[in-house]
């Protein structure tokens, strides 16, 4: 039996063996549906009648279950760490927060691409007619417009390095055909190769345009994964809180029930009262108007149950159509002071060495030690080793001799007599090499050093930040271990407060069926215990709310 049923019952003997009520039919009760003890005579045995106590049942209240777009028959019970779970597996916000951590990637990969090596080629056809006025020049058979028909092919690789230097390589082939008398091989093949290198030895060595970005890229991967670990706190933190939200809603509209309960309670024996004359029946009226209160109560405490499950739910699915939308969550986790306490200059390491705001700064840091470094280097002037080197090669058919003076001339018999085969074995025996240095000095070079001055003052806003972001997390955590303890006291306090009600109403409603209190006092005490009881869930769920917090200031709450 519950302590009000307690209450009732024993207010209820004090009121019928006392002076105030001469029960004379104890035989035949008076019929109600109320928690009251009556006393009846016992006929056993022709031994002397004592008072035995007759309990009926709680008086039935007719409350509002459902709850709108949830089913009643679906229910899903589930702890914190299953919901912790659920929300790092399915969450729309953390799905996209991966998705950034891919974007950086392939942003870091295509920054890469610079350094893959470049192969092409192509081919061309080429025909052209010169009117020519030189007999030496003139086309065969006395012909006065040369004719020149081409036709080439050419491969060609190029590759940057990440040292800064460049190298290209090209191969080319042309094969030819011409009626002039001077030509000396018609068809003609001339295939040529040439590698072609730039090496900079001050300006853009080692440290250039190309690697400053792979490296700044590599470190906003860093800040995607940074950021990423950031979401997953802050989620957990945010399912914690409305899973304890949801725990709290549903246990105050227990309460509120239980309120309604007592109220109907009060009611029944004011009826009782009434009928035998020892209450006024305004008495009734004013049980009836608190019952018709405390039901307003309770119907309205389903609206936060459907709002937190509703907050939870969206933290937990992915899909705006899924039947768990209609399931009825159940929290499995009770809502009570658990865990140790926490030394202050403990937690303010901890969060030191955990919180992603300061990694954060901490890469922004190294990228503008990257930016600095480079824009250093761009103050340098720009002197490049440049160098190069070819092989040509020529073979053909010879044409017709030329008379020179009665002396022909021709290559009838040279060492260039040959078709494609012969130009590539001849390509080898006419290398050419050069080799140089480029020197480039800007003038002023304001751009360089504008930009250097700008990485300078970034510097110094990056270590603010860092010094205000201490600051912050110190007072962050502060304020968190205080939130921790003083939702603490105030548990004990509500447990307390709760404590003192139970007896204050215990004793109001022992005076009520004595007939030295009201109806008034009895519900005003019993309002007094719901609201402590309230207070005291309330504070629980702060406690946890706040640990949940201090968890999260500290970076410390991920599975």
């Amino acid at each position: 039996m519950s302590w009000h049923k307690r209450i009732v019952s024993f207010g209820m003997l004090t009121l019928m063996f006392g002076n105030f009520v001469a029960v004379t039919k104890a035989q035949n009760p008076v019929e109600g549906t109320g928690i009251v003890n009556l006393t009846q005579d016992n006929q056993s045995s022709g031994q002397n009648s004592s008072p035995q106590v007759k309990q009926l049942p709680m008086p039935k209240v007719d409350l509002p279950t459902l709850r709108t777009g949830v089913d009643p028959t679906k229910v899903m019970k589930l702890s914190l760490q299953e919901a912790v779970t659920m929300a790092l597996e399915r969450n729309l916000g953390i799905k996209s927060e991966q998705d950034n951590i891919k974007l950086a990637q392939f942003d870091l990969e295509a920054s890469q691409g610079v350094y893959d090596p470049i192969v092409g080629g192509g081919t061309s056809f080429f025909r052209t007619n010169i009117p020519s006025a030189n007999p030496f020049n003139a086309g065969s058979g006395g012909s006065n417009a040369v004719t020149v028909q081409a036709f080439s092919f050419n491969l060609n690789a190029s590759k940057q390095f990440t040292n800064g230097s460049s190298g290209e390589a090209t191969f080319d082939v042309s094969r030819s055909t011409t009626n002039s008398n001077s030509s000396g091989l018609s068809p003609k093949f001339e295939p040529k190769f040439e590698v072609k290198f730039r090496q900079p030895l001050m300006k853009n060595f080692r440290i250039n345009q190309n690697t400053r970005n792979i490296q700044a890229l590599k470190k906003k991967l860093d800040l995607a994964d940074l950021a990423f670990r950031q979401k997953l706190i802050d989620l957990v933190a945010r399912v914690q809180s409305a899973y304890y939200d949801l725990g709290f809603a549903i246990k105050n509209a227990e309460i509120q029930r239980e309120s309604v309960e007592l109220a109907a309670v009060q009611l029944r024996n004011n009826e009782i009262q009434v009928k035998a004359g020892t209450a006024a029946p305004i008495d009734i009226v004013s049980a009836q108007a608190e019952l018709e209160r405390r039901k307003d109560a309770a119907i309205s405490s389903l609206v936060p149950i459907t709002q937190s499950e509703n907050a939870l739910k969206l933290l937990l699915l992915d899909d705006p159509i899924s039947d768990l939308m209609n399931y009825q969550i159940l929290p499995t986790d009770i809502i009570d002071v658990t865990g140790d306490k926490i030394d202050l200059n403990a937690a303010i390491g901890i969060a030191m060495d955990r919180r992603p705001e300061i990694k954060q700064l901490e890469v922004q840091n190294e990228v503008n030690k990257v930016d600095i470094e480079f824009f250093k280097n761009q103050l340098k002037p720009q002197v490049d080793l440049v160098s190069s080197f070819s092989l040509q090669g020529l073979a053909g058919e010879p044409g017709p001799p030329i008379i020179v003076q009665g002396v022909p001339v021709g290559l009838k018999g040279s060492e260039f007599d040959g078709g494609l085969g012969r130009s590539l074995i001849e390509l080898f025996k006419f290398p050419t090499y050069q080799a140089g240095v480029s020197i480039t000095l800007p003038y002023k070079n304001t751009t360089a050093k504008a930009n250097l001055a700008r990485t300078e003052v970034v510097t110094r806003q990056l270590d603010n930040q860092k010094r205000q972001m201490v600051l912050s997390i110190v007072t962050d955590v502060r304020n968190a271990l205080q939130a921790v303890d003083s939702s603490l006291q105030r548990v004990e306090a509500a447990k307390a407060s709760v404590k003192a009600a139970e007896e204050q109403l215990r004793g109001e409603e022992q005076k009520f069926a004595a007939g030295l209190s009201t109806t008034f006092f009895v519900l005003q005490r019993q309002n007094e215990l719901s609201v402590a009881r309230g207070n005291e869930l309330r504070a629980k769920t702060d406690y946890n709310k706040a640990r949940a917090d201090l968890q999260r200031v500290m970076a410390n709450n991920l599975p």
